[in-house]
């Protein structure tokens, strides 16, 4: 793989062709996080934050991203990725809704709440609504 630089920034292309980019300001904001962690590891919760409220959403390609950038390999990028729920591996819609329905959620309404919203929205939990703005998810409460 190589990088491909621009005025703007620097991404990561293959085949000469890159959907994502990290700004310059992005880079330099990225630098300064590895100085606030003893380990550059630390530093891919943040930055995978950072690449899905630009890009909306880390798929492989933003993960190889972010790998290239931290100098850190795929594999671990991915597996945090994989892990924490909230980071979407798909677009998602605008404003994303995540309804809980573990148990005491289920017995507190909230299989009532995720029916209103799917009959509300015109959705079911996991689409997202033709007009981009709403994603619907079923999740478990912290």
């Amino acid at each position: 793989m190589s990088q491909k630089s621009s005025d703007n920034g620097a991404s990561l292309s293959q085949n000469g062709t890159s959907a994502y980019t990290f700004t310059k300001e992005q880079l330099a904001e990225i630098e300064v996080l590895k100085t606030k962690y003893p380990e550059v590891q630390a530093v891919t919760l943040p930055v995978l934050w950072m690449a899905q409220d630009t890009f909306g959403h880390v798929d492989p390609e933003v993960q190889r991203l972010v790998a290239y950038t931290l100098d850190l390999p795929e594999s671990h990028v991915h597996g945090v990725a994989e892990f924490y729920t909230q980071y979407f591996k798909t677009p998602k819609g605008k404003h994303v809704l995540d309804v809980c329905t573990c148990l005491s959620c289920h017995l507190c309404g909230g299989m009532d709440t995720l029916g209103y919203l799917e009959n509300k929205l015109g959705i079911k939990a996991g689409e997202t609504t033709p007009d981009g703005q709403f994603t619907l998810q079923e999740a478990e409460c912290l």
